[in-house]
């Protein structure tokens, strides 16, 4: 399987896609009884539309049709945000193809939609844990300041805070200087934690300084 739109960012491809569409292909030929391309387009919300082909081209003069619409040489379908399309060099009738069509889509829409979700997952997760490795270096900074200055936690915490605003630094990054000191240490180098919502923000790479 070949990607089209060269350069063009691509979605998360389920392993499983390219055996698919070979399955597929075989299929075509063998009931149509002539060679066929195909085209598998599948749109991932908050992402580019991810664009697979099988090589060829067969008719390279015959335009990808658009979903749901059906020519002599060519048609399409659609299931939910997937869609199959396929070209051929002569004349067929597609009506006998269409069944395999509209289940492949929906087999692809299936793998898609599951890849996407799993992905959003491990990145969900990924933020959680470092969300909660840099509280307990906040944590353990905190007991350090109120061992240090015999202060409360809530005036340890204002301290990391103040500290972290007058050095335009995430609390975060001044409890990892403040522990690895009090341990005799050199700082942990790293990127602090970050919400993926902040990412890529203009103007994000301050905001919330002094949060965690």
């Amino acid at each position: 399987m070949t990607a089209v739109a060269p350069g063009t960012a691509t979605a998360v491809v389920p392993p499983g896609m390219p055996v698919v569409l070979a399955l597929l292909r075989r299929v075509l030929e063998h009931e149509l009884r002539r060679g066929v391309d195909l085209r598998v387009v599948a749109e991932v919300p908050g992402r580019p539309p991810h664009v697979v082909s099988t090589p060829g081209p067969v008719a390279p003069d015959v335009p990808w049709p658009e979903p749901g619409t059906a020519g002599p040489v060519s048609t399409a379908v659609r299931h939910g945000t997937t869609c199959v399309a396929v070209r051929t060099s002569g004349t067929v009738d597609w009506s006998d193809v269409s069944d395999d069509l509209r289940v492949t889509a929906g087999v692809l829409a299936g793998m898609i939609a599951d890849r996407a979700d799993a992905d959003v997952l491990r990145r969900d997760v990924a933020d959680l844990t470092a969300a909660i490795r840099s509280r307990e270096v906040i944590d353990q900074a905190i007991g350090v300041v109120v061992a240090h200055r015999r202060c409360s936690p809530v005036r340890a915490l204002e301290v990391l805070r103040t500290t972290a605003q007058r050095r335009d630094e995430k609390v975060s990054a001044v409890a990892t200087r403040v522990v690895a000191q009090a341990a005799g240490t050199r700082p942990v180098s790293g990127t602090p934690f970050q919400p993926r919502k902040h990412v890529g923000v203009p103007g994000s790479d301050h905001q919330g300084a002094g949060s965690p």
